[in-house]
């Protein structure tokens, strides 16, 4: 059955998703790309249908579509290397989601779409939610030029017996590109 998806690219490694690999997969070609499909295997997480056998689907609701995204997957249509976006309408599941530690599988954040929401291609639509997490830190020092440093050392104010306390300093690199 022809199907036209909606849904991200992902490779896994160490049992976190990694754009890095997929982006050096995207460059090989030839053996290297079959080498690099079979060490680093990509997967399809799939989120919307926007046509099934030629029925376009951008005007159905998106409850409509995720029913029948569904469907397609427990009817075995859709089977590994596919893999169905998880989703939920209860507040309190989608905001475990946001917990920290999701990030450090490579998770970014969540996708918001409402129910009755059609699909809308060439504009976003939906609501990105980023997880994040923050701490405040003091700024000792700065190597290189203070208006592009390359490194910069940082403390963070802890209490932890009631009286405040400076650790030791951590250089962290800044990130580049971004």
């Amino acid at each position: 059955m022809p199907l036209v998806l909606d849904g991200e690219l992902v490779v896994v490694h160490d049992g976190r998703l990694t754009f890095d690999d997929l982006q050096r997969r995207a460059r090989r070609r030839g053996h290297g790309a079959r080498q690099a499909a079979a060490d680093r295997p990509a997967h399809l997480i799939v989120f919307d249908i926007i046509d099934r056998a030629g029925e376009p689907l951008l005007d159905q609701p998106y409850r409509f579509r995720r029913s029948l995204l569904e469907g397609l997957f427990t009817d075995g249509v859709l089977a590994p290397p596919f893999v169905l976006c998880p989703a939920t309408t209860d507040r309190p599941v989608a905001e475990a989601w946001l917990d920290p530690a999701w990030g450090a599988v490579g998770m970014e954040g969540l996708v918001v779409k409402g129910l009755a929401q059609t699909y809308q291609p060439g504009r976003r639509g939906w609501l990105k939610i980023r997880a994040r997490v923050t701490t405040e830190a003091v700024l000792a020092a700065v190597t290189g030029p203070v208006t592009h440093p390359s490194t910069l050392l940082l403390g963070r104010y802890t209490r932890t017996d009631g009286c405040g306390t400076l650790p030791a300093p951590r250089r962290s690199p800044v990130p580049r590109g971004r």
